[in-house]
């Protein structure tokens, strides 16, 4: 998560993703913990029958709408520095292949830090593909054969 993409040639591209990418999972963690004890006060008040105030603390500080805005909003410049990362490497590199090492992760490793593992497990390996892809046919469709 460091390299955004590396060249055969020794170039470097995005190397701010990683950056970035914790400071989402960060936020996360953070807010998650909070969800939780908003959580298990919501549940505490549905079993003492104060739905009222349940419905209110569920709307205001446990709902998904809101979190699911902020966490899109964290997604923006991990997105953004990803696609400059690739702009960068295409104009300077001229690609007419592209070779993708297997990035595959879905395995927790309890040897590694729970950062670690949770900056692994939400890698946009397939936001990276895509966007590749899309950079490297888009190149290939200018270029004259």
């Amino acid at each position: 998560m460091k390299k955004t993409v590396a060249t055969s040639t020794g170039n470097v591209y995005g190397t701010d993703v990683n950056g970035f990418a914790k400071e989402k999972s960060d936020w996360e963690v953070e807010k998650n913990a909070n969800r939780n004890k908003q959580r298990s006060a919501w549940l505490n008040l549905l079993e003492n029958g104060n739905d009222q105030l349940a419905d209110i603390l569920f709307a205001n500080n446990i709902g998904d709408q809101h979190y699911t805005k902020q966490a899109n909003r964290k997604l923006g410049p991990i997105k953004s520095s990803m696609n400059h990362a690739l702009d960068e490497f295409f104009e300077t590199e001229n690609p007419r292949e592209i070779i993708v090492e297997d990035l595959t992760w879905s395995k927790w490793n309890s040897s590694k830090n729970p950062g670690v593992n949770r900056r692994l497990s939400s890698w946009m390996k397939g936001y990276l593909d895509e966007r590749s892809s899309i950079k490297l046919s888009s190149i290939t469709a200018r270029s004259p054969m």
